[in-house]
C-alpha cells in the first residue's frame, strides 16, 4: 500500500510536467536560421538568427562533379533558396548547374532537403529549366524560378511556374531577348518584379497570370553598366541591388531603393565606393531587428580564400552597421530565413527534469 502511495504521488507530481513539455514542444515556434547558399563551395551555411556560424547544412559534392547525383542530389553552383507556405520541414535550393569554372555543364533543377537535417529528399523540380538562378513561392504553394539564359533552349530569358507539387506549367513570365532573368520578388500587390542582367533593367508582372504590366521596364535603366542580383519588397520599398560587371578599384556596389508606387521616386540607398564593405552584393534579406542583410561575395572571385560574407545596414539610413554572418561563405548567393524544427530548450528542460524524477523514484523505490 506504501509503495502505490508513493508511485500516485510520482504520478500526480511529474504527469503534468510531460504533458506540459509535449506541449511546449509542439506549439512554441522552431528556431529561425539564417541559410545562406555558397555558390563556389556547393553548400548551404546555416546561422543563428543572430549571425553565429552553426555549420554546413547541406553539402553537395566538393569535387564540383557535375551532376554527381549520388551526393546530395548533385548540387552545383546553388544560388536560389526558400522554403514552401504549408511545408514546415523542407528547403528547397535552385541548383544551377553552373560549375565553379562558369560553364553550365550541370542540370538546372530545384532539389528539396530535409530542413532539420539538411538530408536529400529528392528533386523538386527538373523541367523547363536552364541556367536557372532565383525562386520564390507564391501564396498558395506554387513556385516561380527565373532562367537567366541559354540559347539553345527553349526556355531562356523568363520565368517559369510549378505547382505546388512540383508539376510543371511552363513560361510564366517572359522577357525580351537577350535579358537574362536574374532576381525574382513578390510584391504587395500581386506583383512579380524580376531585374535583368544584361539589359540592366527590372520588369513588372501580374503574379497571377503573368502577364507584363505596362508596355516598357518597370525601371528602364537600374544603372550604368550594373546588373541586378538581387531584389527585396519590404515596406513600400523596392531594393535592387547592383554592381558594374567589370568594374575598376573605384567602381561603386550599389544598393538602389524604389518607392513601389513610384519607381521615379529612387535614390542609392547604399553606396560602396571600391567595395569596401560591400563588394559584389547579391541576395538581401531582413534581420530579426529590422536592419537590412545583403550579401558580399567579395572582390576577388580567383582567391578561393576571399571569404564571403553578409553585411548589415541600418534600414532607415543605409548606414553600415557591421558584418552580421560570416564563415564557409565561397560566393554567397542567396539567403532566407528558415524556422528549423527542433524541440525547445524548454520543453528539453521540462523532460529532463521529468526523467530525472524517474531515475530518483526508481533508486528511492530500490532502496525502500
Amino acid at each position: 500500500m506504501k509503495q502505490h502511495h508513493v508511485l500516485s504521488r510520482f504520478v500526480n507530481f511529474f504527469a503534468p510536467l510531460i504533458v506540459l513539455a509535449v506541449v511546449l514542444n509542439q506549439v512554441m515556434p522552431a528556431q529561425a536560421d539564417l541559410l545562406v547558399t555558397s555558390r563556389e563551395s556547393n553548400s548551404v551555411v546555416r546561422f543563428t538568427d543572430s549571425g553565429q556560424f552553426i555549420g554546413v547544412l547541406i553539402q553537395g559534392d566538393p569535387t564540383n562533379a557535375a551532376n554527381n547525383t549520388a551526393m546530395n542530389g548533385g548540387l552545383v553552383g546553388p544560388i536560389g533558396i526558400a522554403t514552401k507556405p504549408g511545408d514546415d520541414d523542407h528547403l528547397y535550393v535552385v541548383s544551377s548547374g553552373i560549375t565553379q569554372t562558369g560553364f553550365s555543364t550541370g542540370v538546372s533543377s530545384v532539389l528539396q532537403y530535409d530542413l532539420k537535417t539538411g538530408a536529400f529528399v529528392g528533386s523538386y523540380a527538373t523541367d523547363d529549366l536552364n541556367n536557372s538562378s532565383d525562386l520564390v513561392f507564391d501564396a498558395s504553394g506554387n513556385a516561380l524560378v527565373s532562367n537567366f539564359s541559354n540559347l539553345f533552349d527553349a526556355f531562356h530569358d523568363n520565368v517559369v511556374k510549378f505547382e505546388a507539387d512540383g508539376t510543371p506549367t511552363g513560361t510564366f513570365a517572359q522577357l525580351p531577348f537577350p535579358m537574362g532573368a536574374v532576381a525574382i520578388a513578390l510584391g504587395p500587390s500581386n506583383d512579380l518584379f524580376v531585374s535583368t542582367f544584361f539589359g540592366n533593367q527590372i520588369y513588372r508582372y501580374n503574379a497571377t497570370t503573368g502577364a507584363q504590366i505596362g508596355t516598357e521596364p518597370w525601371v528602364a535603366q537600374v544603372l550604368d553598366g550594373a546588373w541586378g542580383a538581387g531584389l527585396l519588397y519590404h515596406d513600400g520599398y523596392l531594393y535592387a541591388s547592383n554592381a558594374s560587371q567589370a568594374p575598376p578599384a573605384s567602381a561603386s556596389h550599389v544598393i538602389m531603393r524604389y518607392d513601389i508606387t513610384d519607381p521615379s521616386l529612387s535614390t542609392a540607398f547604399i553606396t560602396d565606393v571600391g567595395g569596401v564593405h560591400l563588394a559584389f552584393p547579391g541576395d538581401m534579406a531582413i534581420a530579426p531587428n529590422g536592419n537590412l542583410l545583403v550579401a558580399s561575395l567579395g572582390n576577388d572571385f580567383s582567391d578561393p580564400t576571399q571569404a564571403g560574407q553578409i553585411l548589415e545596414y541600418d534600414i532607415d539610413t543605409g548606414a553600415f552597421v557591421g558584418i552580421y554572418a560570416q564563415g564557409f561563405l565561397n560566393g554567397p548567393a542567396a539567403m532566407t530565413f528558415a524556422a528549423v524544427p527542433e524541440p525547445s530548450s524548454v520543453a528539453l528542460a521540462l523532460m529532463g527534469t521529468a526523467l530525472t524524477g524517474v531515475g530518483v523514484w526508481r533508486r528511492r523505490r530500490r532502496s525502500a
